[in-house]
């Protein structure tokens, strides 16, 4: 089984990758780095997209999130592991040095995480495509899809989905939704980190099965949900919410179970 991976370079995603080439092995890795996303915005003078870039890696940096997330998962790596040598970094995921190296490598499946979206230039040579989304599928499409069920109290769509990349975002048919244990004490960040290591743990089940033979199946979306961009989360909404939990207006309830599974299964 051939796998490539398009990837950014925040810390789960260097897990991603560790456990992916542990595991099965890679044949090739995109690497998309934020700094990259960030420059691109620049050039493409989307200034308001810019500066809410800038503005969540400075709030990441400021509220210790960014500490959280690399206490999380960077244990999870042996120290000194670096990138996989296959790995090819680019400006643009979308860019004619990736679409050559993908269709050079001809992968069976390709997993992305954290990437802009994938054109359909590219998506010609990706094989079965994987999408890991730090939300719940189809009501929470886009950024920061945990800060906003958390922010809105809707619980029940603190998860990670598992999804096919289609050319419409975030709206191909799942493979699987799970969704982490929550407990009074968590924030957004806290809940990220555990839903998106779920979703990873589901890919390599998922992943096993296609390397014996079993080609997964996914199941269609119904219409509806919101998409967010960088931008709906403000600082205004920040300062909210952290009003609403050093007030206790903001109460996150005790569910210690982890709930995995196929969407609108009897498993949720």
């Amino acid at each position: 089984m051939r796998i490539v991976v398009l990837s950014t370079d925040d810390p789960h995603q260097r897990y991603l990758l560790h456990e992916l080439e542990r595991r099965f092995g890679l044949v090739g890795v995109i690497l998309e780095r934020n700094r990259a996303q960030v420059r691109r915005l620049w050039r493409r003078r989307r200034y308001r997209a810019w500066i809410y870039r800038k503005y969540h890696a400075a709030r990441s940096r400021w509220t210790g999130r960014s500490r959280y997330r690399r206490a999380f998962f960077l244990p999870l790596i042996p120290e000194g592991t670096g990138w996989p040598e296959t790995t090819l970094e680019v400006d643009w995921v979308n860019g004619r040095a990736a679409r050559e190296a993908v269709a050079r490598w001809q992968p069976d499946v390709t997993v992305v995480c954290g990437t802009g979206i994938i054109r359909r230039s590219l998506l010609a040579y990706t094989g079965l495509t994987i999408n890991i989304h730090g939300g719940c599928l189809p009501e929470y499409k886009g950024n920061h899809c945990i800060f906003f069920a958390f922010y809105q109290s809707r619980f029940d769509q603190i998860g990670g989905t598992l999804h096919e990349v289609t050319r419409r975002l975030d709206s191909g048919p799942i493979f699987d939704l799970s969704r982490p244990s929550i407990y009074p004490h968590d924030d957004d960040e806290t809940l990220y980190c555990r839903s998106v290591h779920l979703a990873m743990q589901r890919l390599f089940e998922l992943l096993e099965g296609v390397r014996a033979g079993r080609q997964p199946s996914g199941v269609p979306q119904p219409p509806g949900g919101r998409v967010f961009r960088h931008r709906d989360r403000t600082p205004w909404l920040d300062l909210v919410l952290w009003i609403r939990r050093r007030l206790g207006l903001h109460r996150v309830p005790c569910i210690p179970e982890i709930r995995t599974g196929t969407p609108w299964s009897g498993n949720r």
